[in-house]
């Protein structure tokens, strides 16, 4: 009877995993430092996850935008991203299309000291697991979370 009840029981103590913590959704959170740019009336600033290529920046992930207060803010990963390097981006949603646009003002584009790398199959000589890695001053890893994803105006 002692086992049932606690066979009983799995269920509840397996799913309150995620109200006591546990992750259930990837994110990147981190501060934004520096002197925020003056947003013109009808605009905000938003956050997005931007793909890098050899041409240019290609946003796959407009406007997503979890959580910001101007100095702390947390975005998802994007949902169905391509193999490459991104990073994420403050920036002032001018226009109001949801999406960072260049010429927009934005946080570095630039910062080399951390980026996120999408692989599906993985990099054994680069170390890149399969799936989201983040890089920071030159060493992959794989968190589901990633706290120190920091920005600079």
């Amino acid at each position: 009877m002692k086992k049932i009840a606690l066979l009983a029981l799995l269920p509840l103590t397996l799913g309150s995993c995620g109200l006591f913590g546990t992750p259930k959704t990837p994110s990147i959170n981190g501060s934004i430092t520096g002197t925020a740019p003056t947003v013109p009336a009808g605009s905000a600033i938003k956050i997005a996850v931007v793909g890098l290529t050899a041409t240019g920046i290609v946003n796959d992930t407009p406007g997503q935008v979890t959580g910001f207060n101007n100095t702390k803010y947390s975005t998802d990963y994007p949902s169905n991203p391509s193999d490459g390097r991104y990073i994420v981006v403050a920036f002032v949603d001018k226009n109001n299309d949801g999406k960072f646009n260049l010429g927009e003002t934005s946080t570095s584009l630039t910062d080399t000291n951390h980026y996120l790398v999408y692989s599906k199959n993985g990099d054994a000589n680069l170390k890149y697991g399969v799936g989201w890695n983040y890089v920071k001053d030159g060493t992959p890893s794989q968190p589901l979370i990633i706290t120190d994803y920091d920005l600079k105006w």
